[in-house]
């Protein structure tokens, strides 16, 4: 019979010659959902590209590179199966480096060289990376001019969340300019630490983690009824997750208005944001019961912030709309179920409490992240997905406002649909601002446009 529990005393002997005094470690609760995930339907590799203006001393940026490849475990980590177990462990391993792979552009016009640079960047995050053998993080130097270079560093899912990409590549400028060497005497809170930790937290006979897993399994226990958007599309079991996008921003006087009608209903913005989507998602799909995953980045404590790894998490929230609801109590409903989710985030495994691995419909707020590097450096993308899904909105606040990422499994559903969802959101959200006490049954949800039709 097959178990996600190691026998310890099998773990010495794993690997190859040479290996045998290598620790193994359990995966953290996280890393289980990515890895299920993975094997089921695929994830794209995380990805970070930095890019660089002006002059550039490629032999200082490789050391600060390796220097901060040295300091984190989670950037050198592999993982290793065991017969009779359904997960692998993870261990350390110190004894291969990664190499530099590099591209000159230059020689393509230079109206070719940005579609290039884009198709290079989706090819690297869907080319596997051998995870048994490593190096787990593949280092690429694009040279699209003399004054323009991208830095790009890509890793497996079942390694990084989008906030520790971030962290990476502040450390990465750290290092650079040499203020790295300042924090050099704090070690780092390591992944195997954390990822320790939070399995100590699942299995614990303390009262309050006892009092959290008593929670959620009896939100496992809840009735959970799916029901599909009009317009998804039947797929292949046998396809992979493929995500695509459709953007939207908010200006910076709409959010005020946003943060104005937040603040009078005692919520914060991101459960303002989060009640619209729970509206249009149930009048789309005719559910007035939803079981929406809300995202959070999984570092409610100082010592976490700096962290690499995946400490982002999925909770389930189970959300329920009256659409005779004045927007007001609706709010108030939605802020509720979220704080009560969060409040016990740190004992959730989802693979102990029996709910899916994936929830089909999605949210997610982002304040937007500091990154300290030097001026010439800045970070031109970033991308990770540590779960699947159907449909997730990722609201990002940043210097104009609020951006709004309309992310979708492109086998389940067509980009114009995506895009007329979006535009439905937008359009609810500002019916709601101008019409506060009208049910949310009856706020519109069709662009001018359509309903003129």
């Amino acid at each position: 019979m097959q178990t996600d529990m190691p026998n310890m005393e099998q773990v010495p002997q794993l690997g190859e010659s040479g290996r045998a005094s290598t620790e193994y470690y359990r995966l953290s609760p996280q890393q289980r959902v990515a890895w299920r995930v993975f094997e089921h339907i695929g994830l794209p590799n995380a990805q970070i590209a930095l890019s660089i203006a002006g002059n550039f001393d490629e032999e200082k940026f490789c050391a600060a590179f390796a220097e901060v490849y040295a300091r984190h475990e989670a950037l050198r980590t592999t993982f290793h199966c065991v017969p009779g177990m359904t997960l692998p462990l993870q261990a350390v391993d110190n004894t291969r480096e990664p190499e530099w792979k590099h591209h000159d552009l230059t020689d393509l016009p230079a109206d070719q060289r940005g579609q290039v640079v884009t198709r290079l960047l989706e090819s690297e995050r869907q080319v596997g990376i051998d995870l048994n053998m490593g190096p787990v993080i593949r280092p690429l130097l694009l040279t699209e001019s003399v004054d323009r270079r991208f830095c790009v560093f890509t890793l497996p899912a079942i390694c990084m969340d989008r906030r520790a990409l971030h962290n990476f590549a502040g450390e990465i400028g750290l290092a650079f300019t040499g203020c790295l060497s300042d924090t050099a005497d704090e070690e780092p809170l390591q992944y195997t630490q954390y990822s320790e930790w939070q399995n100590d937290l699942l299995e614990s006979d303390d009262s309050q983690a006892v009092e959290g897993r008593e929670f959620w399994a009896k939100q496992a226990e809840q009735e959970r009824v799916e029901t599909p958007l009009p317009f998804v599309l039947k797929t292949s079991g046998e396809s992979l997750f493929l995500p695509e996008s459709v953007q939207l921003s908010i200006e910076n006087s709409l959010l005020a208005s946003i943060d104005c009608m937040a603040e009078g209903a005692n919520v914060t913005r991101s459960d303002f944001l989060e009640t619209l989507w729970s509206v249009l998602l149930s009048r789309s799909t005719g559910a007035s019961h939803l079981v929406l995953g809300h995202g959070c980045d999984g570092r409610s404590y100082p010592e976490l912030e700096s962290a690499l790894g995946i400490l982002a998490k999925t909770l389930p929230v189970h959300l329920r709309t009256d659409l005779s609801n004045p927007l007001g109590l609706q709010l108030r409903e939605t802020s509720v179920a979220v704080h009560d989710v969060t409040g016990w985030e740190e004992y959730f495994g989802l693979d102990i409490h029996g709910a899916d691995t994936m929830l089909p419909y999605r949210f997610e707020y982002v304040e937007s992240i500091e990154t300290a590097m030097p001026d010439s450096f800045s970070i031109h993308m970033a991308s990770c997905f540590t779960t699947a899904f159907e449909l997730n909105l990722l609201c990002r606040t940043n210097s104009t406002g609020l951006a709004l990422e309309f992310a979708y499994d492109a086998r389940r559903y067509r980009n114009e649909d995506i895009v007329r969802l979006a535009q439905s959101y937008q359009t609810l959200l500002k019916s709601a601002l101008d019409n506060p006490d009208m049910p949310i049954g009856a706020l519109d949800v069709l662009p001018a446009h359509e309903r003129t039709r």
